[in-house]
């Protein structure tokens, strides 16, 4: 395998997974050294864009038969919108810190490493998690009630 760095990443890697885990919780880690640099490289271009106070949102979506989360994470310095489409294998996105897109498209394997991952961001970039604001028991066009 590719010796990797947080400096000099292979913007074409593609792998299965980020994380191993079983049923204990103590069993979570990354699938390998290489993913994890991968990530932390993701991770200090996002941190260097929005700067500090950093708060994060996510929630899981679904268009006709495609799920994916999106996740939202807003410092003092910017705002970065993720979209993690669960596609059966993990790639981050090719683009230029100069010249960032209105959203970045994260592939991942499974909505285990989207939950996992939104924990790690949350971790690394010091963030404090923001719920939706009006949490109304309308939803779109159907009413939820209290039954």
């Amino acid at each position: 395998m590719t010796n990797l760095t947080q400096s000099q990443p292979n913007p074409n890697m593609t792998f299965h997974r980020i994380f191993d885990i079983g049923p204990r919780i103590q069993s979570l880690a990354f699938t390998s050294d290489e993913v994890k640099a991968y990530v932390l490289h993701f991770i200090a271009k996002i941190k260097t864009k929005i700067g500090s106070n950093c708060q994060l949102s996510a929630f899981p979506q679904r268009v006709f038969t495609q799920s994916s989360w999106k996740v939202h994470a807003k410092g003092d310095k910017g705002e970065v919108h993720l979209l993690f489409n669960i596609s059966g294998r993990f790639q981050l996105p090719v683009f230029s810190s100069e010249n960032w897109p209105a959203r970045l498209n994260v592939e991942l394997t499974d909505h285990v490493d989207a939950y996992w991952l939104i924990q790690y961001l949350l971790w690394k970039l010091a963030a404090i998690w923001e719920s939706p604001a009006d949490l109304s028991p309308v939803f779109g066009d159907k009413t939820v009630g209290n039954e």
